[in-house]
Formats: C-alpha cells, sequence, structure tokens
C-alpha cells in the first residue's frame, strides 16, 4: 500500500482531476465530439495496484469495505496501474447511504458496485497524463470485456464499464442529460476525447452537466423536526452568505437519528446542498442534503 497523498505532494483537496460544472466552461472552447456519459450518483474511488489492490477515496484515504471489488480489479490490474471508478448501489439506493458504506472500517458491503470511467499508470496519476482519454476509455473497455467472458454474470455486475457515447454539439449533450435527468438521473459528464489526465485540476476536458445549483455549506446546528421527526433532526441549519442561514432537509432516517443523539457529529462540517435553483429573495429553492465534503474544512460562505 502507498500513500497517495505523499507521493504526489498534492493537498487532499487536490489529489485527483475532477469535472468543472458547465457553468463554468467558455462554450465557444469546445471542440466536437466529445464524449458523453451517465454521471453516477455515487462515491469517487481510486484502485491502485501494487501486488494488491488498494481503494482509495478522492482524497487519499483507504477504503476498506470493497475486498470484494479489490479481488475483481485485481485480474484487470497490472502493478503502478490505477482504475478510477464510482462506488454504486442498487438502483434507488441514496448516495449518502453508498457513501457511509465506502467509510465503513468494521464491515465489508458486497452490495457496493465499481462503475469504471478510467485508466491510468500511477506516474500519469502524480506527474500528468500522457494518453488521450479516448485511448484510456477504449483500453480500459477491452479489458472489462475480456473479464466478462471469464466471469459469472453475478460475478460481472460488480465491476462495470460507465459507457460513454459521442455527441456532436452541446445541444445534443445537453439533450442526453436532460434525457438522464427526466429519468430521475444525475445528469452527464462530458469529456474532451483528446484530454489528458490533469492531476488536482478541473478543466474543460472533464464537464458536469447536471440540473440545478449546489454549494458546500457549514452546519451550524441542527433543529428538531415535528410530527415524525418529533426528538430527532428535522433539519441542519447551515451557513449562507450576507449573515443568513439556510435550512436543509433531505437526510435518512438513520443520519436523523445518529445526529441528533451526537449533534458534534455532524455541527461544523461541511456538507454538499444541492437545490433546483435560487430563488427572487437569494435564497435555495428545495434544498436537499447530498453528503459530506470530508475534503473541505471550509464552506462557500
Amino acid at each position: 500500500m502507498i500513500n497517495l497523498l505523499e507521493l504526489s505532494g498534492r493537498p487532499k483537496n487536490k489529489l485527483v482531476q475532477l469535472a468543472l460544472d458547465l457553468a463554468k466552461v467558455k462554450q465557444d472552447k469546445l471542440q466536437w465530439p466529445m464524449m458523453i456519459a451517465e454521471k453516477i450518483d455515487g462515491v469517487y474511488c481510486v484502485a491502485h495496484k501494487t501486488n494488491k489492490v488498494t481503494i482509495y477515496s478522492r482524497t487519499g484515504e483507504v477504503y476498506t469495505s470493497m475486498q470484494h471489488i479489490e479481488s475483481l480489479l485485481y485480474d484487470l490490474l497490472d502493478n503502478n496501474e490505477l482504475i478510477i471508478f464510482e462506488a454504486c448501489g442498487p438502483m434507488g439506493t441514496p448516495q449518502s447511504t453508498v457513501s457511509g458504506w465506502a467509510r465503513d472500517t468494521k464491515e465489508q458491503h458486497p452490495e457496493l458496485m465499481a462503475g469504471c470511467h478510467d485508466i491510468l499508470q500511477l506516474s500519469e496519476f502524480i506527474n500528468g497524463g500522457r494518453t488521450p482519454y479516448k485511448e484510456r476509455y477504449e483500453d480500459l473497455k477491452a479489458r472489462l470485456e475480456f473479464y466478462r467472458r471469464g466471469c459469472t454474470k453475478g460475478t460481472y455486475w460488480s465491476v462495470f464499464l460507465i459507457k460513454h457515447n459521442w455527441v456532436k454539439s452541446l445541444d445534443r449533450a445537453k439533450g442526453f442529460a436532460e434525457d438522464i435527468i427526466s429519468g430521475g438521473g444525475e445528469g452527464a459528464v462530458l469529456k474532451n476525447p483528446e484530454g489528458l489526465y490533469a492531476p488536482g485540476k478541473r478543466n474543460q476536458d472533464i464537464i458536469k452537466i447536471k440540473q440545478g445549483v449546489s454549494f458546500d455549506l457549514e452546519v451550524l446546528y441542527v433543529q428538531e423536526g415535528k410530527g415524525k421527526y418529533t426528538n430527532t433532526v428535522g433539519t441542519l441549519v447551515c451557513k449562507w452568505k450576507d449573515g443568513r442561514t439556510i435550512d436543509i432537509s433531505g437526510m435518512t432516517d438513520e443520519q436523523r437519528h445518529k445526529w441528533w443523539n451526537g449533534t458534534e457529529i455532524i455541527v461544523g462540517k461541511i456538507v454538499q446542498v444541492d437545490a433546483m435553483c435560487l430563488s427572487s429573495k437569494g435564497l435555495l429553492r428545495e434544498p436537499r442534503f447530498k453528503g459530506i465534503r470530508y475534503d473541505k474544512s471550509k464552506g462557500d460562505f
């Protein structure tokens, strides 16, 4: 096992390349065609092999709850190669539940699956890429297809390829994302087929297309609920701009009870909050708790 943070020399919030929001993209600079895939509502993972496979979070912590995935990826990787995947659960599993399973240090979670979308040499992960994304994707696709031929169906579905398609315009890309969103999905990820891996960066080589807006907010305190949420957390009260606060819902019952009985677990943490849009009063419309941002110590405001 290696320490990815020490080896890279980067801070934990700059360890991996992440997607840039479409709103921040210089759209006239995009070159078509591009590759596009569904955005999986899961947990970002990096699997590295040095005689054994170790799975890391996007901030460099080691995940120990996915030994079944470690075993399956072992046959796909050579030493000092990495596969980047989204850990996800059965259809309909909340992202917060998937995150809890991934971070569990006591139990194994065979219900977790790996949606694979990139493969790299360790040297590329540390120093920057040399291989265009379209070649990395085809390499990953070929390995997974070869792997599937030697596995039972049940085993195969624990590790799968996130299929990418080609689009020739931004309108087509938006339409692809809208179809996913209308079906209850998260959105889409658009990729430059010639893009090289850029560790610690957010650039136009990887673009996320999602519905609504997203912010990372500090939890100030918890507020008791009403009705079925009496004697448990009703909302998380989060710091907003201009001295205001936002009440956030969307937590699981398990999270509500856990944080009500131990407020120190959540108060002061940074949480991701997704919403439909900003209201005319500058507040969030239909804000929902998405998950704890373990890679951040400061909120957006």
